[in-house]
């Protein structure tokens, strides 16, 4: 027997994925919730993304190419929300100017 290199499968445990749905739920609605249900506890697992990661062989160069670009892509949005905080505060703190200086005008007559 040829031996491949890779996890040994004897050292994997699975264990299936279960939604039970009811006898009195089986109308249109309630499927539809459990399959809802279904989906959500997959992709909180993350059971699909892992089973489509491993589908191809990726390189370790490509790997680090990959994650220095999705970190370069979080690191400019965190920025662009950044400044559109910053945009938000400083047209805020305009405003609350403007709201004093009308109050105080009032206060002085």
């Amino acid at each position: 027997m040829k031996q491949t290199k890779g996890p040994n499968t004897d050292d994997l445990h699975f264990c299936p994925l279960e939604v039970k749905v009811p006898v009195e739920d089986q109308t249109r609605d309630r499927i539809e919730f459990h399959i809802k249900r279904f989906r959500a506890k997959v992709t909180k697992d993350r059971i699909m993304s892992d089973w489509k990661e491993h589908q191809s062989y990726e390189k370790p160069s490509d790997k680090k190419r990959r994650q220095r670009r999705e970190s370069v892509q979080r690191k400019h949005k965190m920025e662009m929300i950044a400044s559109r905080e910053s945009k938000f505060d400083k047209e805020d703190k305009k405003k609350n100017d403007k709201r004093r200086s009308r109050s105080s005008g009032v206060d002085e007559r």
